[in-house]
């Protein structure tokens, strides 16, 4: 993690909003964040708490299966209200009136953990293939009704 700077955004990053994410702050402050999107490295995040950039925190992971895990991660850019793209100015008119007022993504980098990583794939892999066998089994519905 020392070369952030150099560290392109290679990996593929995916939706899932199959996991929860909760960031560990001050004297073991819990706060949710909003998972954007996430690479075996990384992951896009908005909440309404402020992060320092260049900082360590603390980030828990639970996924849909109950596993868990807990991993340190590093702000590495920081996009707040006013500079993001104007597909956000509905959340930010949606913010004076609703109590969800997140308005700042960041981008974090993760310490390696082999555990995590392989959790992450299998899930999203097994994600893909129940997707994909609905889709087939509607298409075959769908072939059995034309003939």
């Amino acid at each position: 993690m020392d070369n952030e700077k150099e560290a392109p955004r290679a990996r593929v990053r995916y939706k899932r909003p199959d996991i929860n994410v909760l960031i560990k702050m001050g004297m073991g402050k819990l706060f949710y964040a909003e998972l954007l999107d996430i690479s075996q490295q990384g992951m896009s995040i908005r909440l309404d708490s402020k992060l320092r950039v260049n900082k360590d925190y603390k980030f828990l992971f639970q996924f849909s299966d109950k596993k868990r895990f807990e991993l340190k991660g590093k702000v590495i850019s920081k996009l707040s209200g006013q500079q993001q793209e104007k597909v956000n100015l509905i959340k930010r008119i949606l913010c004076l009136f609703t109590s969800d007022c997140a308005v700042t993504n960041y981008g974090i980098m993760f310490e390696m953990d082999r555990g995590f990583k392989s959790h992450l794939l299998n899930t999203g892999m097994e994600k893909h293939l129940r997707a994909k066998q609905v889709m087939n089994k509607k298409l075959r519905h769908r072939s059995r009704k034309e003939q």
